[in-house]
């Protein structure tokens, strides 16, 4: 999400960082505004969840589904995910029942009217990091401006 996690990802052996999160919160970005908010609202990764509550709720009326062990997702935590990410085999049965079509249109109509508290937002760990919704070349020359300092920083530190 910023040049220091780069540099600290680059020293740990790693070619790049993956930046979807932060580059999903950027103005470019086809996201909605409620959704880029809740991304830039995150305090820390606690507030992000790997789940498989959306993928199962999507999976009862899509004819594409997302088959086992690939039916899960890293969201932000929400009233969906604090209802039901515990309870999978529970939420199934729900929507197997006579209340499918109820649970299914209110998550429909979250997604719909963009409701970050009871829809899908997609994250990553670094969300707490995000403070602003920027340009997305502002973003990446932020991130190599906070790099090059940071290599500088560590230069310092070196040679004394």
């Amino acid at each position: 999400v910023d040049g220091r996690g780069l540099v600290a990802a680059l020293s740990l052996g790693a070619d790049g960082a993956v930046l979807g999160t932060r580059l999903w919160a950027s103005e470019e970005a086809l996201g909605s505004t409620e959704y880029k908010n809740a991304l830039m609202s995150a305090e820390s990764c606690d507030d992000v969840v790997r789940t498989r509550v959306f993928d199962t709720i999507c999976n009862s009326h899509r004819q594409t589904k997302w088959p086992y062990p690939f039916d899960s997702s890293s969201t932000l935590r929400n009233e969906t995910t604090e209802a039901w990410d515990t309870s999978i085999p529970e939420l199934e049965a729900e929507l197997k029942s006579g209340h499918k079509n109820t649970l299914v249109e209110d998550f429909n109509r979250a997604e719909e009217e963009n409701l970050a508290s009871v829809g899908c937002v997609y994250s990553g760990q670094g969300v707490g990091e995000i403070t602003s919704i920027d340009p997305a070349y502002d973003i990446i020359q932020q991130i190599e401006k906070d790099a090059i300092i940071s290599l500088s920083n560590l230069r310092k530190i070196m040679t004394v």
